[in-house]
């Protein structure tokens, strides 16, 4: 069982990578037979988590050479909900019709296999190794179109500073434990000092909290539709993880809790001024990304558990958003109000991330709110709250926005189909806790 375990898992990580190889052979005026691989090819990676999820029981560690992983119930979830996002993706663009490069369609596979990859790499230089080839992935992505080459440009220079770091303080943490595995340093003193600051501010960037985010605007915003989708959604997720991993090197919690704080404030602050969906999403992005940083600072079980379905709402909500944001603006130009797929959509991830019932960012954000009770953190929740409040008068700007256009032509059913499942997901995410009690065991 362990073997077909580890077999699945591999599978996940070298499919997409090797079936990258089949759009050598296609035209880039195929839009129709590039779509189909897509699909497919996320639709067999979906189908392979799936199956890992039963079977991976209690969870297990392997090696493939000198990468190092760790697949766990929750991991899997994790994974799942990457790949199941990627799949709607997919399937949105078949509407969308976004057709690039045979680059641009080869490094979407390698996006892929990198993301899933990240989930499940367990000593710091397997996660290196996936993070970075997960942002090096998304970077020439953005290069890819015109108008995403100054973003692209501001995403790479920053990212590999920041690579750059991550890597000088693994070497530095090597030299003193002896290995990558990751695990508390004997002592923290004058320059083992560098190692948890290089490790703290090199994620912080990547995952764009403040005041390391310049990059987020511009990237999320001036990239394709479907590459502003994944890095908004399911790369974020990897840095995010590679963070909660690295909690133990890091000693540091009360710094990143406030760090995390500063984030989300900022952020719902800042995007009530945004003048574009795409802006505004962004922002968006950061503040949840603020909001998960805390709960995995706190470290209670509920607050990790509230980080986690955070995470794993964000995987979903994010490229709701942004998909929302192109189907607008991209494909259509003005859409009419009554669309209500779009609206569903549009309604759905604004309310999960200003953490309104009965979405999953509210279940998320109420166990980390009770969980800064449980630590009498009480200027911590009135910041998140006054932040939520924010990030609701955000969407009702918004909201009215939409309101106020016109249909200027039918959107494609694949669209709004992808639209109005990832909003039925984030959903279910918020409302099956609750429903089965699972949420009032912890």
């Amino acid at each position: 069982m362990a073997s077909l375990a580890i077999a699945l898992v591999v599978f996940s990580i070298v499919f997409p990578m090797v079936s990258g190889l089949i759009f050598i052979a296609v035209k880039r005026e195929h839009k129709k037979v590039k779509n189909i691989i897509y699909v497919g090819q996320t639709l067999i990676s979906l189908i392979a988590m799936a199956a890992l999820l039963l079977y991976v029981g209690e969870g297990f560690s392997f090696d493939v050479v000198f990468l190092a992983f760790n697949v766990t119930p929750l991991l899997c979830l994790v994974a799942l909900a990457i790949v199941a996002a990627n799949f709607l993706v997919m399937f949105f663009n078949v509407g969308h019709g976004y057709s690039g490069s045979i680059q641009y369609d080869i490094f979407m596979c390698i996006l892929l296999s990198s993301l899933i990859g990240g989930v499940f790499a367990s000593d710091l230089i397997t996660n290196y190794i996936f993070l970075d080839l997960t942002l090096f992935s998304a970077g020439y992505l953005i290069f890819s179109i015109k108008d995403g080459v100054r973003a692209a440009y501001k995403f790479t220079f920053m990212n590999f500073l920041a690579s750059m770091l991550i890597l000088f303080s693994i070497i530095l943490f090597s030299s003193y434990t002896g290995g990558f595995a990751i695990q508390p340093l004997a002592s923290v003193h004058g320059f083992e000092r560098l190692v948890l600051f290089g490790l703290m501010i090199g994620l912080l960037t990547k995952v764009g909290a403040v005041p390391f985010h310049l990059w987020v605007s511009s990237a999320y915003s001036e990239s394709a539709v479907p590459v502003a989708a994944i890095l908004a959604g399911a790369a974020n997720c990897v840095g995010l993880l590679m963070l909660y991993k690295i909690m133990p090197i890091m000693q540091l919690n009360d710094f990143l809790m406030v760090i995390g704080i500063v984030t989300a404030l900022y952020a719902s602050i800042v995007s009530v001024n945004q003048h574009t969906f795409r802006k505004r999403f962004a922002y968006f992005s950061i503040a949840e990304t603020g909001f998960i940083i805390y709960a995995f600072s706190v470290g209670s079980p509920a607050a990790v558990m509230g980080g986690f379905i955070l995470l794993i709402t964000q995987i979903f909500v994010k490229p709701l958003l942004f998909l929302f944001a192109g189907l607008v603006t991209e494909e259509h130009g003005l859409l009419k109000k009554v669309h209500n797929f779009a609206m569903f959509g549009l309604v759905t991830g604004s309310f999960s991330i200003a953490g309104i019932p009965i979405t999953g960012g509210f279940l998320g954000k109420y166990l980390i709110l009770y969980s800064a009770y449980l630590a009498k953190d009480y200027l911590s929740i009135v910041l998140m709250l006054i932040a939520s409040f924010f990030l609701l008068v955000s969407f009702l700007k918004s909201y009215g926005k939409v309101s106020a256009l016109k249909q200027e032509s039918e959107p494609h059913f694949a669209t709004l189909v992808s639209i109005f499942l990832l909003a039925a997901i984030v959903i279910l995410i918020g409302l099956i806790p609750l429903a089965t009690g699972w949420i009032w065991t912890l």
